[in-house]
């Protein structure tokens, strides 16, 4: 029985972590500068942002003192120190959970959605 449980908390830990790295898509902090990864292989500079209050949220959002961040991108008309997060959601796209949000800040609604932000640039 406890070998099982081992079995099964090593094959759930495993897919976790295949899941959320699957898609190389994370913020990281390198030497005084912020990028986002948007696959395991392109880096994308995120200009004009506070490094010393920058926090990142989940793989795709990201704020710092001034602006929040979607999938590397400045969101604009949103302030960060009153925004929430009404809605998340996601799905789940060549091993890839790519995660969405419904946001409110002073009771306008922006929905930042991968496919939809994505194609919009």
């Amino acid at each position: 029985m406890r070998r099982r449980l081992v079995v099964l908390v090593g094959v759930f830990l495993v897919f976790q972590f295949g899941f959320s790295n699957a898609c190389g898509m994370r913020y990281k902090l390198e030497k005084g500068k912020i990028y986002y990864y948007n696959n395991f292989k392109d880096r994308i500079e995120i200009k004009e942002v506070n490094y010393k209050t920058f926090e990142i949220i989940s793989n795709t959002l990201a704020k710092d003192t001034n602006n929040i961040y979607y999938l590397g991108e400045k969101v604009n008309g949103v302030n960060s120190k009153t925004f929430k997060i009404t809605k998340e959601y996601g799905e789940l796209v060549f091993d890839c959970y790519r995660t969405s949000y419904v946001i409110e800040d002073n009771g306008n609604q922006v929905f930042l959605e991968y496919t939809k932000f994505k194609n919009e640039k």
